[in-house]
């Protein structure tokens, strides 16, 4: 069992990017534990997508350890991230 817990809260959280630039996508799916096919993206710029398998592994397994631990079933169609060699707020 996880630290203890014997329950999980469902937490609502959104966030919301604009995100403009010459990007190319890394596309996977992930079945979730009742069957239900997730699309999952991860954009970066054309030279670096060789180096999202690890990034796309690791949201299958977290998305895999949310489903396990705490019962959450991604609920929506699409996961996308991008990921950019260069970032400011």
């Amino acid at each position: 069992m996880f630290s203890g817990r014997t329950h999980s809260r469902n937490l609502a959280t959104c966030t919301f990017a604009l995100v403009a630039g010459k990007l190319e996508s890394t596309d996977e799916t992930f079945v979730t534990h009742s069957g239900r096919k997730v699309s999952l993206r991860i954009w970066t710029p054309a030279q670096d997508l060789p180096t999202t398998c690890h990034a796309m592994y690791s949201l299958k397994a977290a998305m895999r350890w949310d489903e396990d631990v705490f019962g959450l079933e991604y609920d929506l169609d699409i996961f996308n991230i991008v990921a950019v060699p260069d970032y400011d707020m």
